[in-house]
C-alpha cells in the first residue's frame, strides 16, 4: 500500500478523523482523500477475506 494511502487510511480509522479533517491536515483535496480511503479500505478488506 503507497504511504499516503497508508496515512490516510490509518488517520481515518484509528484516528477516527473525518474526511475533510484529514484533507485539511494533509493539504489535500476531499476528493483525492476518499479515492485514497476507498481503495485503502478495500486492500484492507482484501487482506483480512483472505484466510
Amino acid at each position: 500500500m503507497p504511504e499516503n494511502q497508508k496515512t490516510v487510511t490509518i488517520m481515518h480509522c484509528l484516528g477516527k478523523l473525518k474526511e475533510k479533517d484529514i484533507a485539511n491536515r494533509l493539504k489535500m483535496s476531499e476528493e483525492g482523500v476518499a479515492r485514497l480511503l476507498k481503495s485503502g479500505k478495500q486492500k484492507v478488506k482484501d487482506v483480512l477475506d483472505k484466510k
